[in-house]
C-alpha cells in the first residue's frame, strides 16, 4: 500500500489509505508478498518515481480518451454476460 500511496501522490492525487489484510494464505506466500513489496518500494524510491510529476494537458486528454474507451468496452462486456 505504501508504494501505491506514494506513487499516486507523485501524480497529484489526494490519497486516503485504506489498508486491507492479505488473504489467508500460507506463511511462505505472505513472506514472499511482503518481500516483493519491500523491494518494489525501495526500487521505486531509487528510480525517483515518488517525486512530483509534471503532466501535460495532452497527456490528460489522451488518458481521458483511454478511460472512456475502457468504460465503453467494460459496459459492453458486462451487458454481454447477462
Amino acid at each position: 500500500m505504501l508504494r501505491a500511496l506514494l506513487t499516486f501522490k507523485s501524480f497529484g492525487f489526494e490519497v486516503i489509505p485504506y489498508p486491507v489484510a492479505l488473504p489467508a494464505e500460507s506463511a511462505q506466500k505472505r513472506r514472499f508478498v511482503t518481500f516483493r513489496e519491500s523491494l518494489g518500494t525501495i526500487s521505486y524510491g531509487l528510480t525517483g518515481r515518488y517525486f512530483a510529476k509534471e503532466i501535460s494537458e495532452e497527456t490528460i486528454v489522451e488518458a481521458d480518451k483511454l478511460v472512456a474507451q475502457q468504460l465503453k468496452n467494460g459496459a459492453a462486456t458486462a451487458i454481454e454476460k447477462y
